[in-house]
């Protein structure tokens, strides 16, 4: 037996020992969370497109409605080739438009912008390139 007050080497080990291996069980199930939050696969076509981290859940719904419409249109053979405008009401105050990424001289035509921009109706826009990702929205 060892006096009160006395250091027992036996249960200091076991309670490094423990606290090590919660700590790395911790570890390994904050990895196993981030892979799966953060895949970046192309194989599923409904995958959210965009950092969430940089936009309101707003923004993020209409990036997520402008996307479905995208594909939408692709199903429907759409041409992007020359960035044209996907809508130009969405939800009443946004536009959705095709642009090449970095932007070429004929994403400024005229006639490849969505109207309801170019008149003033419209202030906002979402920008998704010819894959139906995310470039910008404003």
């Amino acid at each position: 037996m060892s006096a009160p007050g006395t250091i027992k080497p036996i249960i200091i080990g076991k309670t490094v020992l423990y606290t090590v291996a919660v700590i790395l069980v911790l570890l390994i199930a904050v990895m196993v969370v981030l892979q799966f939050v953060s895949t970046d696969s192309d194989d599923s076509p409904k995958e959210k497109r965009v950092v969430s981290s940089q936009y309101t859940a707003f923004e993020l719904e209409l990036v997520a409605q402008a996307q479905k419409d995208f594909e939408k249109k692709k199903e429907e053979d759409w041409d992007f080739s020359n960035g044209p405008c996907l809508s130009n009401n969405l939800l009443g105050e946004w536009v959705v438009d095709v642009a090449h990424n970095p932007r070429e001289a004929i994403d400024d035509l005229p006639e490849n912008q969505c109207t309801a921009f170019l008149t003033g109706q419209v202030t906002h826009f979402i920008e998704l390139d010819s894959e139906g990702k995310l470039i910008r929205l404003k």
